[in-house]
Formats: structure tokens, sequence, C-alpha cells
């Protein structure tokens, strides 16, 4: 199922704060469906720490001090951006 099948582009609300997708992007959009993944994911922090599992390679880390008190939204965020980072290199 395609996404440009299930948003109108002429019935966005304007006022709405949340950005519309343009109709170029929708007009583009992929079929989920279709992609099959090669690798999987999985992640998980916490406000002290997080890890991340990639087949047989994981990668964990303890926050630094600044990271302490951050939105939970942000730490899973930024556990996805590290892990990214760190099994590029392998």
């Amino acid at each position: 199922m395609l996404l440009k099948d299930h948003f109108d582009i002429d019935r966005v609300d304007r006022s709405s704060k949340l950005i519309p997708l343009s109709s170029s992007m929708v007009q583009s959009s992929l079929e989920f469906s279709s992609l099959t993944p090669t690798h999987i994911l999985t992640t998980d922090a916490s406000n002290y720490g997080w890890e991340a599992v990639c087949g047989p390679l994981s990668v964990r880390g303890v926050w630094s001090e600044d990271h302490l008190g951050r939105h939970i939204n942000f730490l899973e965020l930024e556990t996805i951006f590290l892990a990214l980072k760190k099994f590029w290199q392998c």
C-alpha cells in the first residue's frame, strides 16, 4: 500500500503546526512491503546508558553528563545514531 494512496495533499489543514508532506514526497514514496531488510538493528536506552545489537555485533555505553536529564525520546534517537555510527565502521 502506498502512502500517496492514503494521503490527500489538498485536504491538509494549513493552520496545523505539523508540516505536511510535499506532493513530490508523496508521489515518490516507496511501497514499504516491497523492501527486504538486510540488517536488523535492535536498540535500547535508559537514563543511565544505551545498547545496540546488529547480528553478532553489540555496542553499549554510559551517558555523559551532557546527556543526563535529557528526554528519553532524545536518548533513544541518540542510541540509534551512535549504533549506526559504530556499525558503519565494521
